[in-house]
Protein backbone atom coordinates (compact mmCIF):
# COMPACT_ATOMS: atom_id res chain seq x y z
CA UNK A 1 0.00 0.00 0.00
CA UNK A 2 2.78 2.58 1.07
CA UNK A 3 4.43 2.30 -2.54
CA UNK A 4 1.16 3.32 -3.91
CA UNK A 5 0.25 6.13 -1.78
CA UNK A 6 3.69 8.13 -2.17
CA UNK A 7 3.37 8.32 -5.74
CA UNK A 8 0.17 9.72 -5.54
CA UNK A 9 1.36 12.18 -2.62
CA UNK A 10 4.11 13.33 -4.96
CA UNK A 11 1.61 13.60 -8.12
CA UNK A 12 -0.83 15.87 -5.69
CA UNK A 13 1.83 18.10 -4.66
CA UNK A 14 3.40 18.30 -8.11
CA UNK A 15 -0.38 19.38 -9.05
CA UNK A 16 -0.96 21.63 -6.36
CA UNK A 17 2.59 23.58 -6.95
CA UNK A 18 2.27 23.67 -10.44
CA UNK A 19 1.30 26.79 -12.33
CA UNK A 20 -0.07 27.29 -15.73
CA UNK A 21 -0.25 29.83 -19.05
CA UNK A 22 -3.22 31.27 -19.96
CA UNK A 23 -3.27 32.94 -23.54
CA UNK A 24 -5.19 33.90 -26.63
CA UNK A 25 -5.29 36.71 -29.16
CA UNK A 26 -8.13 39.69 -29.95
CA UNK A 27 -9.25 41.23 -32.68
CA UNK A 28 -12.99 43.00 -33.85
CA UNK A 29 -15.16 41.44 -36.64
CA UNK A 30 -13.00 42.43 -39.41
CA UNK A 31 -10.07 40.51 -38.02
CA UNK A 32 -7.91 43.32 -37.13
CA UNK A 33 -6.09 42.86 -33.88
CA UNK A 34 -6.80 45.08 -30.98
CA UNK A 35 -3.99 46.61 -29.29
CA UNK A 36 -4.60 47.74 -25.16
CA UNK A 37 -7.48 45.14 -24.49
CA UNK A 38 -7.40 44.64 -20.90
CA UNK A 39 -7.12 41.33 -19.61
CA UNK A 40 -8.34 40.35 -15.80
CA UNK A 41 -8.08 37.43 -14.32
CA UNK A 42 -10.91 37.06 -11.42
CA UNK A 43 -11.16 34.30 -8.59
CA UNK A 44 -14.79 32.53 -8.19
CA UNK A 45 -15.53 36.05 -5.22
CA UNK A 46 -14.59 38.34 -8.04
CA UNK A 47 -10.86 39.00 -6.31
CA UNK A 48 -8.39 40.32 -8.74
CA UNK A 49 -6.00 37.80 -9.48
CA UNK A 50 -3.69 38.43 -12.39
CA UNK A 51 -3.96 41.38 -15.14
CA UNK A 52 -2.22 42.38 -18.41
CA UNK A 53 -3.06 44.49 -21.92
CA UNK A 54 -2.78 42.84 -25.34
CA UNK A 55 0.08 43.87 -27.86
CA UNK A 56 -0.03 45.19 -31.24
CA UNK A 57 -0.84 41.89 -32.57
CA UNK A 58 -3.92 41.51 -30.22
CA UNK A 59 -1.94 38.56 -28.17
CA UNK A 60 -2.05 38.24 -24.48
CA UNK A 61 -0.37 35.99 -22.27
CA UNK A 62 -0.91 35.66 -18.28
CA UNK A 63 2.06 33.20 -16.87
CA UNK A 64 2.56 31.90 -13.16
CA UNK A 65 -1.81 31.01 -12.84
CA UNK A 66 -1.94 28.36 -10.18
CA UNK A 67 -4.50 25.58 -10.59
CA UNK A 68 -7.98 26.26 -9.58
CA UNK A 69 -11.63 28.30 -11.42
CA UNK A 70 -11.28 31.50 -12.75
CA UNK A 71 -13.33 34.14 -14.52
CA UNK A 72 -11.13 35.83 -17.58
CA UNK A 73 -12.69 39.01 -18.96
CA UNK A 74 -11.75 41.26 -21.85
CA UNK A 75 -12.64 44.70 -21.68
CA UNK A 76 -11.77 47.71 -24.27
CA UNK A 77 -13.33 51.42 -24.73
CA UNK A 78 -16.57 51.14 -26.63
CA UNK A 79 -16.61 47.55 -27.14
CA UNK A 80 -19.31 44.96 -25.45
CA UNK A 81 -17.07 43.02 -22.63
CA UNK A 82 -16.56 39.55 -22.74
CA UNK A 83 -16.28 36.99 -20.07
CA UNK A 84 -14.79 33.48 -20.04
CA UNK A 85 -15.36 30.98 -17.34
CA UNK A 86 -12.25 28.69 -16.93
CA UNK A 87 -13.19 25.41 -14.81
CA UNK A 88 -10.66 22.73 -13.07
CA UNK A 89 -7.45 24.95 -15.29
CA UNK A 90 -4.83 22.10 -14.84
CA UNK A 91 -2.85 22.75 -17.86
CA UNK A 92 -1.53 25.62 -19.86
CA UNK A 93 -4.37 26.44 -21.79
CA UNK A 94 -4.63 28.89 -25.09
CA UNK A 95 -8.13 30.68 -25.89
CA UNK A 96 -7.12 31.10 -29.80
CA UNK A 97 -8.72 33.66 -31.05
CA UNK A 98 -11.57 36.35 -29.06
CA UNK A 99 -13.48 38.61 -31.77
CA UNK A 100 -14.67 41.27 -29.63
CA UNK A 101 -17.95 43.61 -31.06
CA UNK A 102 -18.91 47.11 -30.77
CA UNK A 103 -20.96 48.36 -28.63
CA UNK A 104 -24.20 51.02 -28.44
CA UNK A 105 -24.40 53.08 -25.15
CA UNK A 106 -26.57 54.90 -23.78
CA UNK A 107 -26.02 58.57 -22.67
CA UNK A 108 -28.33 60.62 -20.32
CA UNK A 109 -31.58 61.23 -22.52
CA UNK A 110 -29.05 61.28 -25.58
CA UNK A 111 -28.42 57.57 -27.19
CA UNK A 112 -25.25 57.09 -28.93
CA UNK A 113 -24.57 55.01 -31.77
CA UNK A 114 -20.91 53.31 -32.12
CA UNK A 115 -18.08 54.40 -30.05
CA UNK A 116 -19.53 56.79 -26.73
CA UNK A 117 -15.88 57.97 -26.93
CA UNK A 118 -13.97 60.63 -29.18
CA UNK A 119 -10.33 60.60 -29.18
CA UNK A 120 -8.48 63.48 -29.53
CA UNK A 121 -4.49 64.14 -30.23
CA UNK A 122 -3.78 64.19 -26.66
CA UNK A 123 -6.64 62.13 -24.84
CA UNK A 124 -9.51 59.86 -24.73
CA UNK A 125 -12.92 61.28 -23.79
CA UNK A 126 -15.05 58.67 -22.50
CA UNK A 127 -18.97 59.63 -21.61
CA UNK A 128 -20.14 56.80 -19.25
CA UNK A 129 -24.21 55.26 -19.46
CA UNK A 130 -26.20 56.03 -17.03
CA UNK A 131 -26.56 52.05 -16.84
CA UNK A 132 -22.73 52.32 -15.61
CA UNK A 133 -23.14 55.23 -13.40
CA UNK A 134 -25.93 53.70 -11.63
CA UNK A 135 -24.04 50.33 -11.12
CA UNK A 136 -20.85 51.52 -10.00
CA UNK A 137 -20.19 51.77 -5.84
CA UNK A 138 -17.91 54.58 -6.55
CA UNK A 139 -15.79 56.81 -9.23
CA UNK A 140 -12.92 54.26 -8.61
CA UNK A 141 -14.95 51.25 -9.91
CA UNK A 142 -16.77 53.24 -12.82
CA UNK A 143 -13.21 52.53 -14.41
CA UNK A 144 -13.98 48.73 -14.28
CA UNK A 145 -16.81 49.15 -16.92
CA UNK A 146 -14.82 51.80 -18.81
CA UNK A 147 -11.97 49.19 -20.19
CA UNK A 148 -9.51 52.08 -20.55
CA UNK A 149 -6.55 50.47 -22.60
CA UNK A 150 -3.78 49.65 -20.29
CA UNK A 151 -5.44 50.53 -17.21
CA UNK A 152 -6.24 48.08 -13.85
CA UNK A 153 -8.09 48.35 -11.64
CA UNK A 154 -8.75 46.85 -8.50
CA UNK A 155 -11.99 47.15 -6.71
CA UNK A 156 -11.10 45.36 -3.88
CA UNK A 157 -8.78 47.89 -2.51
CA UNK A 158 -10.12 51.04 -4.78
CA UNK A 159 -7.55 51.54 -6.57
CA UNK A 160 -5.76 52.08 -10.46
CA UNK A 161 -2.49 51.08 -12.01
CA UNK A 162 -0.52 50.17 -15.17
CA UNK A 163 1.13 47.35 -15.88
CA UNK A 164 4.34 47.43 -14.14
CA UNK A 165 3.16 49.42 -11.55
CA UNK A 166 3.52 52.99 -13.55
CA UNK A 167 1.92 55.99 -12.57
CA UNK A 168 -1.61 57.17 -12.55
CA UNK A 169 -2.77 60.89 -11.91
CA UNK A 170 -5.84 61.35 -10.93
CA UNK A 171 -7.04 64.97 -11.41
CA UNK A 172 -10.82 65.86 -11.08
CA UNK A 173 -11.71 69.32 -12.86
CA UNK A 174 -8.22 69.78 -14.17
CA UNK A 175 -6.86 69.94 -9.98
CA UNK A 176 -4.77 67.11 -9.11
CA UNK A 177 -6.84 64.83 -6.28
CA UNK A 178 -5.85 61.84 -4.10
CA UNK A 179 -7.27 58.57 -4.52
CA UNK A 180 -9.84 59.06 -1.33
CA UNK A 181 -11.41 62.07 -3.17
CA UNK A 182 -11.98 60.23 -6.39
CA UNK A 183 -13.76 57.40 -4.42
CA UNK A 184 -15.52 60.23 -2.20
CA UNK A 185 -17.29 61.05 -5.93
CA UNK A 186 -20.87 60.18 -6.34
CA UNK A 187 -20.65 58.22 -9.82
CA UNK A 188 -24.04 60.25 -10.78
CA UNK A 189 -22.22 63.70 -10.84
CA UNK A 190 -19.49 62.49 -13.51
CA UNK A 191 -20.19 63.81 -16.68
CA UNK A 192 -17.67 62.59 -18.34
CA UNK A 193 -13.77 61.34 -18.14
CA UNK A 194 -10.71 62.74 -19.81
CA UNK A 195 -8.07 59.61 -19.89
CA UNK A 196 -4.71 60.75 -21.17
CA UNK A 197 -2.81 57.49 -21.79
CA UNK A 198 0.45 59.04 -23.22
CA UNK A 199 0.68 62.46 -20.80
CA UNK A 200 3.15 65.14 -22.46
CA UNK A 201 6.03 67.13 -20.23
CA UNK A 202 3.30 69.05 -18.23
CA UNK A 203 2.59 66.22 -16.25
CA UNK A 204 6.37 65.28 -15.03
CA UNK A 205 6.78 61.69 -14.40
CA UNK A 206 3.14 60.36 -14.62
CA UNK A 207 2.75 57.51 -17.02
CA UNK A 208 -1.06 57.91 -17.60
CA UNK A 209 -3.65 60.96 -16.18
CA UNK A 210 -7.34 60.58 -15.64
CA UNK A 211 -9.26 63.65 -15.32
CA UNK A 212 -13.03 63.58 -13.75
CA UNK A 213 -14.90 66.12 -14.87
CA UNK A 214 -17.85 66.95 -12.31
CA UNK A 215 -21.21 68.40 -13.56
CA UNK A 216 -22.48 71.72 -11.77
CA UNK A 217 -25.31 71.88 -10.03
CA UNK A 218 -27.00 75.66 -8.85
CA UNK A 219 -29.09 74.25 -5.65
CA UNK A 220 -29.01 70.64 -3.35
CA UNK A 221 -26.13 68.49 -2.83
CA UNK A 222 -25.20 64.91 -1.92
CA UNK A 223 -24.59 63.09 1.18
CA UNK A 224 -22.25 59.38 0.66
CA UNK A 225 -21.56 57.33 3.45
CA UNK A 226 -19.20 53.63 2.32
CA UNK A 227 -18.46 50.99 5.23
CA UNK A 228 -15.81 48.77 4.52
CA UNK A 229 -14.95 46.63 8.16
CA UNK A 230 -14.08 42.74 9.07
CA UNK A 231 -16.25 40.90 11.13
CA UNK A 232 -13.54 38.71 12.82
CA UNK A 233 -10.45 41.23 12.97
CA UNK A 234 -9.71 45.05 13.44
CA UNK A 235 -9.54 46.14 9.62
CA UNK A 236 -11.50 48.26 7.77
CA UNK A 237 -11.68 51.27 5.58
CA UNK A 238 -15.02 54.18 5.70
CA UNK A 239 -15.33 57.14 3.99
CA UNK A 240 -17.85 59.86 4.55
CA UNK A 241 -18.51 62.88 2.17
CA UNK A 242 -20.92 65.43 1.57
CA UNK A 243 -21.57 68.77 -0.95
CA UNK A 244 -23.78 71.58 -0.77
CA UNK A 245 -24.49 73.67 -3.93
CA UNK A 246 -25.77 77.52 -4.01
CA UNK A 247 -25.67 79.23 -7.97
CA UNK A 248 -21.83 79.26 -8.36
CA UNK A 249 -20.59 77.84 -5.54
CA UNK A 250 -20.12 74.64 -3.68
CA UNK A 251 -18.85 73.08 -0.43
CA UNK A 252 -17.62 69.91 0.24
CA UNK A 253 -16.43 67.84 3.36
CA UNK A 254 -15.00 64.52 3.01
CA UNK A 255 -13.05 61.76 5.74
CA UNK A 256 -11.90 58.65 4.96
CA UNK A 257 -9.91 56.50 7.66
CA UNK A 258 -8.25 53.35 7.59
CA UNK A 259 -6.97 51.06 10.25
CA UNK A 260 -6.02 47.63 11.18
CA UNK A 261 -4.27 45.95 14.11
CA UNK A 262 -3.07 42.31 13.36
CA UNK A 263 -1.65 40.60 16.36
CA UNK A 264 -0.57 37.67 14.81
CA UNK A 265 1.63 39.17 12.56
CA UNK A 266 3.92 37.21 10.21
CA UNK A 267 7.25 38.04 8.07
CA UNK A 268 8.86 34.64 7.27
CA UNK A 269 11.95 35.62 4.66
CA UNK A 270 14.60 33.16 3.10
CA UNK A 271 17.83 34.53 1.92
CA UNK A 272 20.27 32.65 0.05
CA UNK A 273 23.99 34.33 -0.58
CA UNK A 274 26.44 32.62 -3.23
CA UNK A 275 29.99 33.19 -2.74
CA UNK A 276 33.29 31.55 -4.86
CA UNK A 277 33.46 28.84 -2.74
CA UNK A 278 30.58 28.35 -1.03
CA UNK A 279 26.96 28.92 -0.24
CA UNK A 280 25.15 30.80 2.80
CA UNK A 281 21.57 30.77 3.71
CA UNK A 282 19.75 32.78 5.91
CA UNK A 283 16.39 31.44 7.36
CA UNK A 284 13.98 33.93 9.51
CA UNK A 285 11.22 32.24 10.78
CA UNK A 286 8.44 34.26 12.10
CA UNK A 287 7.23 34.59 16.17
CA UNK A 288 3.74 36.16 17.34
CA UNK A 289 4.10 40.34 16.12
CA UNK A 290 2.13 42.72 15.62
CA UNK A 291 0.59 45.71 13.70
CA UNK A 292 -1.01 48.14 13.56
CA UNK A 293 -2.03 51.15 12.01
CA UNK A 294 -4.63 54.15 11.54
CA UNK A 295 -4.68 56.00 8.54
CA UNK A 296 -6.73 59.81 8.21
CA UNK A 297 -7.63 61.73 5.72
CA UNK A 298 -9.71 65.03 5.98
CA UNK A 299 -10.54 67.68 3.05
CA UNK A 300 -12.71 70.55 2.73
CA UNK A 301 -13.53 72.13 -0.53
CA UNK A 302 -14.87 75.34 -1.85
CA UNK A 303 -15.03 75.96 -5.42
CA UNK A 304 -16.46 78.73 -7.70
CA UNK A 305 -17.56 78.76 -11.33
CA UNK A 306 -18.94 81.06 -14.10
CA UNK A 307 -19.05 81.37 -17.51
CA UNK A 308 -15.20 81.79 -17.92
CA UNK A 309 -13.44 81.52 -14.39
CA UNK A 310 -13.20 78.68 -12.55
CA UNK A 311 -11.79 78.61 -9.08
CA UNK A 312 -10.79 75.65 -6.46
CA UNK A 313 -9.78 75.70 -2.96
CA UNK A 314 -8.98 72.89 -0.41
CA UNK A 315 -7.43 72.79 2.56
CA UNK A 316 -6.14 69.05 3.39
CA UNK A 317 -5.36 66.62 6.41
CA UNK A 318 -3.68 63.34 6.28
CA UNK A 319 -2.16 61.80 9.48
CA UNK A 320 -0.77 58.23 9.69
CA UNK A 321 -0.76 56.72 13.51
CA UNK A 322 1.16 53.69 13.49
CA UNK A 323 2.18 52.22 17.37
CA UNK A 324 3.06 49.05 15.96
CA UNK A 325 5.06 47.64 13.52
CA UNK A 326 6.99 44.90 15.22
CA UNK A 327 8.76 41.50 14.47
CA UNK A 328 9.69 39.09 16.83
CA UNK A 329 11.96 36.16 14.61
CA UNK A 330 14.19 33.76 15.24
CA UNK A 331 16.88 33.93 12.51
CA UNK A 332 19.36 30.81 11.60
CA UNK A 333 22.39 31.08 9.10
CA UNK A 334 23.83 27.46 7.76
CA UNK A 335 27.06 27.50 8.83
CA UNK A 336 26.35 28.78 12.29
CA UNK A 337 24.24 26.37 14.87
CA UNK A 338 23.40 28.80 17.38
CA UNK A 339 20.25 31.15 16.69
CA UNK A 340 19.75 34.68 16.81
CA UNK A 341 16.85 35.71 18.53
CA UNK A 342 15.58 38.96 16.77
CA UNK A 343 13.27 41.97 18.34
CA UNK A 344 12.01 44.35 16.00
CA UNK A 345 10.18 47.23 17.10
CA UNK A 346 8.84 50.82 15.53
CA UNK A 347 6.32 53.25 15.91
CA UNK A 348 5.82 56.74 14.02
CA UNK A 349 3.64 59.57 13.61
CA UNK A 350 3.18 61.52 10.26
CA UNK A 351 1.03 64.85 9.71
CA UNK A 352 0.95 66.60 6.55
CA UNK A 353 -1.00 69.44 6.01
CA UNK A 354 -1.67 71.28 2.82
CA UNK A 355 -3.61 74.29 1.45
CA UNK A 356 -4.06 73.81 -2.75
CA UNK A 357 -5.60 76.80 -5.18
CA UNK A 358 -6.12 76.28 -8.14
CA UNK A 359 -7.52 78.98 -10.95
CA UNK A 360 -8.29 78.45 -14.60
CA UNK A 361 -9.69 81.39 -16.88
CA UNK A 362 -11.04 80.73 -20.59
CA UNK A 363 -9.61 83.76 -22.39
CA UNK A 364 -11.11 82.77 -25.55
CA UNK A 365 -12.93 79.68 -27.19
CA UNK A 366 -9.72 78.19 -27.97
CA UNK A 367 -7.67 80.09 -25.25
CA UNK A 368 -6.93 79.05 -21.38
CA UNK A 369 -4.67 80.10 -18.71
CA UNK A 370 -4.54 77.93 -15.03
CA UNK A 371 -2.73 79.24 -12.59
CA UNK A 372 -2.16 76.10 -9.60
CA UNK A 373 -0.41 76.82 -5.77
CA UNK A 374 0.14 73.93 -3.18
CA UNK A 375 1.80 74.37 0.27
CA UNK A 376 2.31 71.55 2.94
CA UNK A 377 3.88 70.98 6.02
CA UNK A 378 4.67 67.37 6.41
CA UNK A 379 6.33 66.34 10.09
CA UNK A 380 7.08 62.51 11.00
CA UNK A 381 8.75 61.63 14.21
CA UNK A 382 9.91 57.67 13.88
CA UNK A 383 11.27 55.69 17.04
CA UNK A 384 12.85 52.24 16.58
CA UNK A 385 13.92 49.68 19.54
CA UNK A 386 15.84 47.05 18.01
CA UNK A 387 17.40 43.87 19.74
CA UNK A 388 19.04 40.47 19.01
CA UNK A 389 20.32 38.19 21.32
CA UNK A 390 22.74 34.92 20.88
CA UNK A 391 23.99 32.83 23.59
CA UNK A 392 22.19 34.72 26.18
CA UNK A 393 24.35 37.90 24.94
CA UNK A 394 21.95 41.15 23.66
CA UNK A 395 22.75 43.77 21.31
CA UNK A 396 20.57 46.57 20.94
CA UNK A 397 20.17 50.33 20.17
CA UNK A 398 17.27 52.56 20.07
CA UNK A 399 17.33 55.66 17.26
CA UNK A 400 14.66 58.84 17.43
CA UNK A 401 14.18 60.54 13.96
CA UNK A 402 12.39 63.20 13.82
CA UNK A 403 12.23 65.51 10.09
CA UNK A 404 9.60 68.62 9.48
CA UNK A 405 9.17 69.33 5.27
CA UNK A 406 8.19 72.65 4.59
CA UNK A 407 7.21 73.03 0.49
CA UNK A 408 5.57 75.38 -1.65
CA UNK A 409 4.71 74.66 -5.70
CA UNK A 410 3.60 76.80 -7.78
CA UNK A 411 2.98 76.10 -11.83
CA UNK A 412 1.35 78.47 -14.74
CA UNK A 413 0.13 76.68 -17.72
CA UNK A 414 -1.45 78.72 -21.08
CA UNK A 415 -3.55 76.41 -23.73
CA UNK A 416 -4.36 77.16 -27.15
CA UNK A 417 -6.45 74.87 -29.58
CA UNK A 418 -6.47 74.80 -32.60
CA UNK A 419 -9.00 71.98 -33.21
CA UNK A 420 -6.61 69.26 -34.61
CA UNK A 421 -3.77 70.23 -32.37
CA UNK A 422 -2.93 71.64 -29.02
CA UNK A 423 -0.20 74.16 -27.75
CA UNK A 424 0.83 73.75 -24.16
CA UNK A 425 3.43 76.38 -22.54
CA UNK A 426 3.97 75.84 -18.29
CA UNK A 427 6.31 77.65 -15.99
CA UNK A 428 6.83 75.00 -12.76
CA UNK A 429 8.80 76.09 -9.52
CA UNK A 430 9.27 74.13 -6.48
CA UNK A 431 10.91 75.34 -3.30
CA UNK A 432 11.11 73.04 -0.14
CA UNK A 433 13.24 73.11 3.06
CA UNK A 434 14.00 70.12 5.26
CA UNK A 435 15.37 69.88 8.66
CA UNK A 436 15.85 66.13 10.75
CA UNK A 437 17.12 65.42 13.99
CA UNK A 438 18.53 61.85 14.77
CA UNK A 439 19.16 60.48 17.52
CA UNK A 440 20.83 57.80 18.98
CA UNK A 441 23.80 57.87 21.37
CA UNK A 442 24.67 61.09 20.17
CA UNK A 443 22.25 64.02 18.49
CA UNK A 444 22.53 65.21 14.83
CA UNK A 445 20.57 67.83 13.11
CA UNK A 446 20.94 68.06 9.17
CA UNK A 447 19.24 70.62 6.96
CA UNK A 448 18.49 71.38 3.50
CA UNK A 449 17.08 73.38 1.03
CA UNK A 450 15.84 72.76 -2.64
CA UNK A 451 14.61 74.13 -5.32
CA UNK A 452 13.37 73.49 -9.23
CA UNK A 453 12.20 75.78 -11.88
CA UNK A 454 11.21 73.89 -15.44
CA UNK A 455 10.09 75.81 -18.24
CA UNK A 456 8.58 73.39 -20.94
CA UNK A 457 6.37 74.08 -24.36
CA UNK A 458 4.56 71.33 -26.24
CA UNK A 459 2.32 70.64 -29.42
CA UNK A 460 0.05 67.64 -29.77
CA UNK A 461 -1.61 66.93 -33.37
CA UNK A 462 -3.36 64.49 -35.42
CA UNK A 463 -2.97 63.98 -39.04
CA UNK A 464 -5.24 61.58 -40.50
CA UNK A 465 -4.63 58.48 -38.26
CA UNK A 466 -1.12 59.36 -36.95
CA UNK A 467 -1.27 60.64 -33.17
CA UNK A 468 2.05 62.42 -32.81
CA UNK A 469 3.67 65.42 -30.36
CA UNK A 470 6.81 66.98 -29.83
CA UNK A 471 7.85 69.27 -27.43
CA UNK A 472 10.69 70.66 -25.38
CA UNK A 473 11.81 71.67 -21.57
CA UNK A 474 14.63 73.09 -19.24
CA UNK A 475 14.85 72.63 -16.09
CA UNK A 476 17.63 73.85 -13.43
CA UNK A 477 17.93 72.04 -9.81
CA UNK A 478 19.57 73.40 -6.99
CA UNK A 479 19.81 72.18 -3.23
CA UNK A 480 22.03 73.32 -0.11
CA UNK A 481 22.95 71.05 2.99
CA UNK A 482 24.67 72.37 5.74
CA UNK A 483 27.74 74.04 4.13
CA UNK A 484 27.53 72.58 0.99
CA UNK A 485 25.63 74.15 -2.39
CA UNK A 486 24.81 72.69 -5.67
CA UNK A 487 23.22 73.61 -9.08
CA UNK A 488 22.53 71.74 -12.20
CA UNK A 489 20.43 72.51 -15.69
CA UNK A 490 18.70 69.52 -17.79
CA UNK A 491 17.26 69.90 -20.75
CA UNK A 492 14.81 67.40 -22.41
CA UNK A 493 12.98 66.76 -26.37
CA UNK A 494 10.23 64.57 -26.83
CA UNK A 495 8.45 63.12 -29.83
CA UNK A 496 5.65 60.58 -29.75
CA UNK A 497 3.92 59.07 -32.73
CA UNK A 498 1.14 56.80 -32.42
CA UNK A 499 -1.29 55.41 -34.60
CA UNK A 500 -5.06 55.41 -33.24
CA UNK A 501 -8.87 55.87 -35.13
CA UNK A 502 -10.19 59.46 -34.49
CA UNK A 503 -13.83 58.82 -33.82
CA UNK A 504 -16.61 60.84 -33.74
CA UNK A 505 -19.76 59.60 -31.94
CA UNK A 506 -23.29 60.09 -33.35
CA UNK A 507 -25.77 62.07 -31.25
CA UNK A 508 -29.65 61.15 -31.40
CA UNK A 509 -32.18 62.93 -29.81
CA UNK A 510 -34.01 60.13 -27.76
Amino acid sequence: MRYFILPCILLLSTMLSAQYTIKGKIVDVNEAPLESVNITLLENDSVFTKGTVTGKNGAFELKGVNPGNYLLKASFVSYAPLSYAISGLSKDMNLETIVMEESAMQIGEVSVVGRAAVTKADRIILFPSGEQLASSANAIVLLSSLALPRLLVNQATNSVSLPGNEAVELRINGVVAGNDEVRALPPNTIERIEYIDNPGLRYGEANAVLNYIIKRRLSGGNVRLDLSNSLVRINGSDLFSAKINYRKSEFGLSYMNDFRDYYNYERNNTETFYFDNYTLKRIEESRKSRNSNIYHNIVLNYNLTDTKNFLNVSLKYQGINSPHEDYNSLITVSDDPVPVEMKDYTSYNVHLPSLDVYFERTLTDKQKLSVNVVTTDRYQDTEREYEEIKNDIPYAFSTLVTSNAYSIIGEGVYEYDWGKGKLTTGLKHLQKWMNNDYQTDVLSHSSMQQSDTYLYSEYAGTVHRLNYTIGIGGKRSGYSQDAGKYAYYTSSLRSVCSTGLTTKALFVTA
